[in-house]
């Protein structure tokens, strides 16, 4: 059962923890520490994201625990998770997601995603196709953020899984540590089912990477 972690009341060290909470904290205590100067809208808005952001890290630094997430624990974590790009996007970052990294490397390389639907498969591409598809369009995904081929097929969301409906012998013997992704394809005028696995310790660098480049201290410019 997915817990959200209290950080204020969590025993464990800071070198526990995937996403370290301490880097959002001294940013609002900074804001808070203002010295009675105003709020300005643009103090408002980091303020509010920062929260935002700091509850996404009490959902996804359980993620080791990802085994005994129910159904609604999946779902939480895929909000919690989209959530957590969204804000980290609006931030200064040295490099966000950068297209030439390749953390997702199994992922996005899995049987189903075969050349002739994929049109980008950069981490960034991926990322908001695995958003796409697990919360906001669950009823059909036929882009999901230039990852897939526009017109060439369509994704609709059965389940997501800790383990699979039809495991083969080696995911039987190996037991990856992966999210499945059960789905019905439309493809060429013809359905399948398939699963895909979006793998764990991928995720959670992913994860890391985003944070660790994000400046929490000032917010994009916008154009």
């Amino acid at each position: 059962m997915l817990n959200p972690i209290n950080f204020f009341h969590d025993e464990r060290p800071r070198e526990g923890y995937l996403l370290d909470p301490q880097k959002i904290n001294k940013e609002i205590i900074n804001i808070l520490d203002g010295n009675g100067s105003e709020w300005t809208p643009e103090i408002s808005r980091r303020f509010t994201l920062l929260n935002r952001l700091y509850w996404s890290l009490s959902i996804l630094d359980t993620i080791d625990d990802y085994s005994d997430y129910s159904e609604n624990d999946i779902l939480t974590f895929f909000v919690a998770f989209s959530t957590f790009c969204d804000v980290i996007e609006l931030f200064d970052a040295s490099e966000v997601a950068d297209s030439k990294e390749d953390i997702f490397k199994e992922s996005k390389t899995e049987p189903v995603f075969t050349d002739d639907i994929i049109n980008n498969r950069s981490d960034k591409s991926f990322e908001s196709f695995i958003r796409a598809l697990s919360f906001a369009h669950t009823a059909g995904v036929n882009k999901g953020g230039k990852f897939l081929k526009e017109n060439t097929c369509t994704f609709i969301l059965s389940s997501i899984d800790t383990q699979s409906a039809s495991p083969t012998n080696e995911e039987i013997v190996t037991k990856p540590k992966a999210f499945y992704f059960h789905v019905l394809l439309l493809k060429n005028k013809q359905k399948s089912n398939e699963i895909f696995k979006v793998y764990i310790d991928e995720l959670k660098a992913y994860m890391q990477s985003l944070f660790e480049s994000c400046n929490l201290g000032k917010i994009k410019e916008t154009k």
